[in-house]
């Protein structure tokens, strides 16, 4: 375990990426709105978000089954 007030020297620091993917998590719509401060706007595009999530793993489980055995 460490201790922020001691061992701070220890984290690792950030650096930032100045061509990061598309699919950088922070770049997600809801954490863009949340950081502007609409929360509850944030908290239904978060759910959307999921949703969409779901279904595509929906998808990929049904087209991925070959003779019966599947993939994941």
């Amino acid at each position: 375990m460490w201790h922020i007030d001691t061992d701070y020297k220890r984290v690792p620091k950030l650096i930032p990426v100045e061509n990061i993917l598309q699919s950088d998590s922070s770049l997600r719509s809801d954490l863009k709105i949340f950081k502007q401060g609409d929360k509850d706007q944030a908290d239904l595009e978060k759910i959307t978000l999921e949703n969409i999530q779901r279904n595509d793993k929906s998808i990929r489980k049904d087209n991925t089954k070959w003779n019966g055995k599947s993939y994941f």
